[in-house]
């Protein structure tokens, strides 16, 4: 459970590189196991209409889930390329 919250909390932070990243954002956002006092207020029906367009237009999510150290893996590599875009960035400011 503690990594899914700290995977929510990055998610702002992380950029979709593609439609299906959008919508992979858009399903943890919505299937984000948190108390919602009303689904039918806004903004979760608008939510859900938004990824059930970009679905239509991108497709949607592979059914099956990854193994959890692929999933693992590719966060240390997404990681392992931001703190080189971070340190890229600070050495161009000096």
């Amino acid at each position: 459970m503690t990594a899914v919250l700290k995977l929510q909390d990055k998610l702002p932070q992380t950029p979709a590189l593609s439609l299906l990243g959008i919508v992979a954002k858009l399903e943890m956002i919505a299937g984000a196991d948190r108390e919602i006092d009303d689904p039918t207020d806004f903004p979760w029906p608008h939510i859900a209409s938004v990824l059930d367009d970009l679905k239509e237009i991108a497709g949607s999510l592979p059914s099956e889930r990854p193994d959890r150290s692929a999933v693992h893996a590719d966060c240390r590599r997404y990681q392992a390329m931001a703190a080189d875009l971070v340190s890229l960035d600070s050495r161009e400011r000096q």
